[in-house]
């Protein structure tokens, strides 16, 4: 469903007749009342995603990810929330890692009172850690808004997102959160060169072929690893052929990664899936909405 707001006054019959002169005025008043609703949205999830209780933060996450999906319905909404994360009060990407995909805290110690100090003027420590449910719905918060939003994905850049999310990938020990961190993670290293060394160089691309590998794993996420490769694999030969300065490397160090883990075998099938377009990039808003839409 697409953003909705209720009728502005002079879209009522008694405005029917208007001078034309008014037109870009009206026009200018509706525009600036949807950027204000749009930003009281993000405010409110925003202020409920960096809450110190887990479930506040899942509320709050939720909600983003209701507003990010409807405004992904239509392309004006669109253009509207990648402007509205040019603001760094509405920046989803900076409070996920800071409070959702933040590592644990090292510990402090008590105040006199007994609870964790903290500084005035600080964010608010989370006094909860977060829940399974909570990091899944974060992460595909994070996947949806970096496949609209080159902004957003430069912003998890920054924050070390590759090597927090391969972090938790190795860690993680249920389903939804191991294949919540493969698809989070394809987001950030498709079309991304500097990424993919990182994520290589950190021996994430071995982690990864270990998954595949290791039969007490269970089918779906070995399936999901196996798409991860396939879909990096396809991802590297293209970046080597639009890009051959520095990335004609990569190709072939995938390659040999994969048939060393795995087998000849199976690096064959997987280039055979690439050769024949079976992993085809479609429209990366209507993907990122059913992402959100499947969190709400």
């Amino acid at each position: 469903m697409a953003f909705k707001l209720p009728p502005p006054p002079w879209q009522s019959p008694s405005w029917h007749g208007a001078p034309p002169a008014l037109d870009d005025i009206i026009a200018s008043l509706d525009e600036q009342r949807q950027a204000r609703e749009l930003a009281l949205q993000l405010r409110l999830g925003i202020q409920d995603a960096q809450a110190e209780f887990s479930y506040l933060r899942l509320k709050g996450l939720r909600a983003l990810a209701a507003t990010v999906a409807a405004c992904l319905a239509d392309s004006k909404w669109t253009r509207r929330f990648r402007e509205a994360q040019l603001s760094p009060e509405l920046q989803i990407v900076p409070c996920l890692f800071s409070h959702s995909l933040a590592p644990p805290p090292r510990s402090q110690p008590p105040s006199p009172s007994g609870s964790p100090g903290r500084v005035l003027g600080q964010p608010a420590v989370p006094l909860s850690p977060p829940g399974e449910e909570e990091v899944v719905v974060a992460l595909h918060l994070l996947q949806g808004c970096c496949l609209v939003n080159a902004i957003c994905k430069e912003q998890a850049t920054k924050r070390g997102a590759v090597k927090a999310l391969a972090e938790r990938l190795l860690a993680a020990t249920v389903v939804p959160v191991r294949v919540a961190c493969l698809d989070a993670l394809l987001t950030l290293l498709i079309g991304n060169p500097e990424n993919v060394q990182e994520f290589k160089r950190l021996g994430a691309l071995k982690q990864t072929t270990d998954l595949v590998q290791n039969a007490h794993v269970l089918e779906q996420v070995r399936l999901k690893a196996l798409e991860f490769l396939a879909l990096l694999l396809a991802d590297a030969s293209h970046t080597a052929k639009q890009y051959p300065d520095g990335a004609e490397d990569l190709p072939t160090a995938f390659e040999e990664e994969i048939r060393t883990a795995l087998g000849t075998v199976v690096l064959n099938q997987l280039q055979q899936a690439v050769e024949n377009g079976a992993f085809i990039e479609g429209r990366l808003e209507t993907l990122a909405q059913s992402i959100l839409h499947a969190t709400v």
